[in-house]
């Protein structure tokens, strides 16, 4: 085993903890996601595995991997553990995932695909950011600290400098990073008070919530 196969495995292991911990979060603490929300990152979940792997990416593929099986085991949980409703944000995140999809049909891109996936999966990231900011106590710390490291490793792990093998592994590594630093950094959360905080809470004045 080489030391970046070593590297991709303790990726993929450590994503796989921080779900063990946010899905004992939900079954145990406060945790509570949007069901919706979950399923709808599961697929492009999906779509970003299969678009990594038709872009030739082998090296960093065990986060892609690993993210897709975690968003469908959560999203799994969240049947029963979730929150039930519906929101523009949600809609946005499956026309984005459908872009994705056709983008890919017509051009034949990926590389177009995965970041039009990306570009979904970024919509879907605004209530959580939002989230964090608003109510950190609410967040499993130890979860995000282990997503990150999974990121760190992913990262570690890239031999290319190609914008194919590089979009994933750093956009997912600066997710984590900004997630973590809105929870555990006063400073963060200033600098956030005064530059972004209409921006995250966007997700308010989208939640239109419908009953299911």
């Amino acid at each position: 085993m080489t030391w970046r196969t070593a590297c991709g495995l303790i990726s993929f292991i450590l994503c796989l903890s921080s779900t063990f911990f946010y899905i004992r979060g939900m079954v145990l603490g406060p945790n509570r996601p949007n069901r919706a929300g979950w399923w709808i990152w599961a697929c492009i979940g999906l779509i970003l595995l299969t678009s990594n792997y038709a872009n030739g990416v082998r090296d960093g593929l065990w986060m892609p991997a690993a993210g897709a099986l975690c968003a469908i085991v959560t999203a799994i949980f969240s049947l029963k553990y979730g929150e039930p409703g519906w929101t523009r944000v949600d809609s946005s995140c499956v026309l984005g995932a459908g872009i994705s999809i056709l983008v890919w049909g017509v051009t034949g891109s990926a590389l177009l695909a995965l970041i039009c996936a990306l570009l979904a999966d970024f919509m879907g990231l605004i209530p959580m950011f939002s989230h964090a900011y608003r109510k950190p106590d609410e967040e499993d710390k130890p979860a995000r600290v282990l997503a990150l490291l999974a990121a760190v490793f992913n990262v570690i792990v890239i031999q290319s400098t190609a914008l194919k093998d590089l979009v994933y592994p750093l956009y997912f590594f600066f997710a984590d990073a900004a997630i973590l630093a809105l929870l555990i950094s006063p400073g963060a959360r200033s600098l956030v008070s005064r530059a972004g905080a209409k921006i995250l809470h966007l997700h308010e004045r989208l939640q239109t919530r419908t009953p299911t």
